[in-house]
């Protein structure tokens, strides 16, 4: 993050981990088997410093996906796109990398490509920005919402491709590796689950921002 960037204070919530989709011979995976599974581990915040959090308002909803350089620490987000549930308003935007490159397996996955200053996705010129611009723009659409629950696939530890639960429960395949059809999948499986607010187990940013300094 950024130097002097701030998030303000909202809850996150993880959901499953795709596994390894970015390296070759990597297949969709549409047959999962027990032995696929591997069990979430519990959260790394001790439970006396672990706050409580209450089922969030359905209007709190926000579903998001980022498409990234790779998967290290380090790595650059160049998409990232949300759509809240309860009204349907969106965001989305491309990042330029602040090495200024994108690796050639990344542009082959997701079709965004960079060249000099200007992004392109499947060859098509797209508007960017810088990745500190881009992430204060989503900050700012965020406050359009009274504390905001991020949902996301791919942000837990879990083997389940979304592209493989889409195909599985929705019958349907779709252009995974791009964040806004990303989005759509998610929201579309969101939608078939009832009293969603209920189910969803959360993750305040206090209990994430230690887990990811000690993972």
């Amino acid at each position: 993050m950024p130097q002097g960037y701030t998030i303000r204070k909202c809850v996150v919530l993880f959901f499953a981990h795709e596994g390894k989709t970015y390296e070759t011979a990597i297949d969709s995976a549409d047959d999962i088997t027990p032995d696929d599974i591997v069990e979430i581990p519990p959260p790394l915040l001790p439970p006396s410093k672990r706050p409580s959090v209450s089922a969030p308002q359905p209007d709190t909803l926000i579903v998001f996906d980022i498409e990234t350089t790779g998967l290290a620490h380090d790595s650059d987000i160049i998409q990232l796109s949300a759509l809240h549930l309860d009204s349907g308003v969106t965001f989305s935007g491309y990042m330029r990398p602040a090495g200024g490159r994108i690796p050639n397996t990344i542009t082959s996955l997701t079709g965004i490509a960079i060249f000099g200053e200007k992004m392109f996705y499947n060859m098509t010129s797209v508007g960017s920005t810088d990745v500190f611009t881009g992430l204060s723009t989503f900050s700012e659409w965020l406050k359009k919402f009274k504390n905001p629950v991020l949902i996301a696939h791919n942000a837990g530890q879990s083997c389940y491709k979304l592209s493989a639960i889409v195909q599985n429960v929705l019958k349907i395949d779709f252009n995974a590796h791009n964040a806004e059809a990303d989005v759509a999948a998610l929201v579309a499986l969101l939608q078939t689950v009832d009293a969603l607010p209920h189910k969803l187990q959360i993750m305040p940013l206090q209990e994430a921002q230690y887990n990811l300094k000690h993972a």
